[in-house]
């Protein structure tokens, strides 16, 4: 289930730059999506081309960590020596997916003013999710 916020000042119009609101189990299921090359339990619901192009790079960035690249709307990198595609909310939402791993990632948090908080979601990838699916 999800829900649009209204922009602020016109109720009829989205928020489409921060008021998508999703559970993470939808989240999880649009990085499944896009993982499937725009399947979902097996019918196709966005066009494939559209998704292999989504997760390409488009316009290419200075080095900052992991980032390397945006796509349409998915930042493109390495994430813990994988290559991988992520989408960023505010406050710390994450979708990650690892192509070569078959796996999706989600994170959801509150960090909407700078908190401070013990790991980012690079860090807790790289620690414990990525050694924990890459087990033998």
């Amino acid at each position: 289930s999800y829900r649009w916020a209204p922009l602020q000042g016109d109720p009829d119009v989205p928020d489409g730059a921060g008021g998508l609101y999703l559970r993470p189990r939808d989240m999880a299921k649009l990085g499944q999506v896009m993982l499937q090359g725009g399947r979902w339990k097996g019918e196709e619901v966005l066009p494939a081309d559209w998704v292999r192009r989504s997760v390409s790079p488009q316009i290419t960035v200075p080095r900052r960590g992991s980032f390397r690249a945006y796509g349409y709307q998915w930042k493109l990198g390495l994430l813990g020596g994988h290559e991988a595609y992520w989408a960023a909310g505010w406050g710390g939402q994450y979708v990650v997916v690892f192509p070569d791993l078959d796996l999706v990632c989600v994170q959801t948090a509150g960090r909407y003013r700078g908190e401070h908080v013990p790991l980012d979601f690079e860090e807790i990838l790289q620690a414990y999710v990525l050694p924990a699916a890459t087990r033998n």
